[in-house]
């Protein structure tokens, strides 16, 4: 019998005392964690490359939300392990329903509803060729590898554009630049992915150079921010300030797929500040970057606009009220998201409460905006003249 419980060793143990130890082929545990409402499919398909030698295990249990072209990576990846004859057994209850509508590879996935299942399926198969070690369990936080996804995108755009040798010599120029302009890597491969690409000898000719926004909500005698995690911790706590709250959280929005990501945050456990590490849909702050207005939510057990998992997460820090105010940019563009959060609706802020915090996200916004468009853009314009001197 499969063990009770799903953790790694008891797995690892329970196969390795089977009888016979019957596995046909060597067998690949792998536990997505992250929301994969917001990944790329450069990401999903990069975590299956070089696998058609193994069954592969795919656990979404910890995994956030579903889409159709997940359920269609899923699929591709069943067919290319059918033609060699392995399996791909998919745990996730449930099966996401966009399964069904996308069943065009040659072998869909099978579907377990816990992992022991699954590898249960997998190992009371006849084993002609001898006995394989189960391989170490593979934990993949798909967050992380988005970044790298980024980063290489960009390497890739550099080499083609500017004819460096390889990979290494565009590096090393993507991380020059980034010390000089104190630009973080990842900003600044994000830019090169969604900025126009330049036209002449300057990326940006007759670009007049502004001085950095004040923000009337610092404390006085602090520094201006450096960057914008310095300007989004100084708002997220003029933010606990004039609301009187005891929990919030402020996130930034990705440019290339708007993708929430937490900057900052107070008063949430450890369990909360994992689970929304970056935000695809069904969440306030969500609706509230779509809406590019205010989402203010009374209720949380109640409410539509919270999907299941994140419900319950919100519930758990303690919270029944919130509202979520999106950081605006230039022409309206929403830059990123400060929800402030209740115990109760009675707590919720009003009136003169919300309009300083208007203030508050309206600088956040001009500041961030300022920053995209001139520190960035400066950190750009800088690549570009030393790669075309190279």
């Amino acid at each position: 019998m499969p063990p009770a419980r799903s953790d790694r060793a008891s797995l690892r143990a329970w196969a390795q005392s089977l009888p016979g130890t019957p596995w046909r082929h060597r067998t690949r545990l792998i536990t997505l964690a992250g929301d994969l409402r917001a990944e790329p499919l450069a990401v999903l398909t990069g975590v299956f490359a070089r696998r058609a030698d193994e069954h592969l295990v795919v656990d979404l249990t910890t995994a956030r939300g579903g889409s159709a072209p997940v359920a269609a990576e899923l699929h591709r990846v069943a067919g290319a392990l059918a033609a060699h004859e392995r399996e791909l057994v998919v745990v996730a209850p449930p099966w996401p329903a966009a399964a069904e509508a996308t069943a065009e590879a040659a072998a869909a996935p099978a579907v377990a509803a816990t992992v022991p299942a699954a590898l249960a399926r997998l190992c009371h198969q006849p084993a002609p060729h001898g006995v394989a070690v189960l391989p170490p369990p593979r934990e993949i936080d798909l967050r992380p590898m988005r970044g790298r996804t980024l980063i290489a995108e960009s390497l890739s755009m550099l080499r083609g554009r500017y004819g460096l040798a390889d990979e290494d010599a565009a590096f090393a120029l993507l991380r020059e630049v980034s010390q000089r302009s104190n630009v973080k890597l990842r900003t600044l491969a994000t830019a090169l992915l969604t900025v126009r690409p330049p036209a002449g000898r300057r990326w940006f000719p007759g670009r007049m150079a502004h001085p950095a926004p004040a923000l009337g909500f610092l404390p006085a005698g602090a520094d201006a921010p450096a960057n914008p995690s310095g300007a989004l911790a100084a708002a997220l706590a003029a933010a606990l300030d004039c609301t009187d709250s005891d929990q919030a959280d402020v996130q930034l929005a990705s440019p290339v797929d708007g993708t929430l990501s937490l900057q900052h945050q107070h008063g949430f456990p450890d369990a909360f500040t994992e689970f929304f590490a970056e935000v695809g849909d069904g969440t306030s702050c969500a609706a509230a970057y779509s809406s590019r207005s205010r989402v203010v939510i009374h209720d949380v057990a109640t409410d539509p606009v919270f999907d299941a998992g994140s419900r319950d997460a919100v519930l758990a820090a303690g919270c029944r009220a919130v509202q979520s105010t999106p950081v605006l940019g230039r022409g309206g563009s929403c830059l990123g998201v400060l929800s402030t959060h209740h115990p109760g609706r009675d707590r919720l802020p009003g009136g003169a409460v919300l309009r300083q915090l208007d203030r508050v996200v309206a600088e956040t916004g001009d500041w961030l905006d300022w920053y995209r468009r001139t520190v960035v853009l400066d950190a750009l314009e800088d690549l570009h003249q030393h790669a075309a001197a190279r």
